[in-house]
């Protein structure tokens, strides 16, 4: 059985629970803290809730900047709002209700120079979609056979926080191997993705 999404961080947040995983969006001002810095864990949890677990990625102009890049895991950098939406629509289409689970958050900085951020995570869901390699498989991403982490920058601009820059590293093969039927890969186990 999967563990409840973020079961042992959302305390960290200074967010209660409740408003972290709440269906409805969360305003901006929700995220700054008394002292005007910014609830570093509750913005992390609650974007990736809502972009992935809510099935939301129109989300990704309110938390990225216009201009922000993703390194992505293949070496290929997505570039800006609309690129990033497009290719977050693209893995949501493979795999319907697909959810990001994190494992833990880790960050450190200031108002000043902004917030350095790693997470690491994994994914769930069933691949019920085309993808890029092709037809459905129904092939599922778990806890066992998918490992992630994504490294971020929060900085302010114009006044407001946002994504700047992130380093996306899911787990590739793992995508690959959910996306790859066996008639086309026979080479690849059917019941698990390639050791890494």
């Amino acid at each position: 059985m999967e563990e409840p999404a973020l079961y042992s961080i959302g305390e960290t947040a200074q967010m209660s629970e409740e408003k972290l995983y709440q269906d409805e969006p969360i305003d901006y001002e929700e995220f700054i803290l008394d002292d005007g810095g910014l609830d570093v864990e509750a913005w992390i949890i609650r974007s990736t809730y809502e972009i992935w677990d809510l099935q939301m990625p129109g989300r990704i102009e309110y938390y990225y900047d216009d201009d922000c890049v993703i390194h992505a895991a293949n070496g290929n950098e997505v570039e800006g709002t609309d690129e990033i939406i497009e290719h977050t629509l693209n893995w949501q289409s493979a795999f319907p209700g697909i959810k990001i689970k994190i494992l833990d958050v880790l960050w450190e900085g200031n108002e000043e120079n902004g917030y350095k951020t790693s997470m690491p995570s994994y994914m769930i869901g069933k691949n019920t979609g085309h993808s890029q390699f092709g037809p459905p498989t129904g092939k599922e991403l778990t806890r066992d056979n998918n490992l992630s982490i994504y490294n971020c920058l929060i900085e302010k601009v114009d006044g407001r926080w946002q994504y700047t820059e992130e380093w996306s590293n899911y787990d590739n093969a793992a995508m690959e191997w959910a996306c790859t039927s066996e008639d086309r890969d026979a080479e690849e186990d059917s019941e698990s993705p390639p050791t890494r």
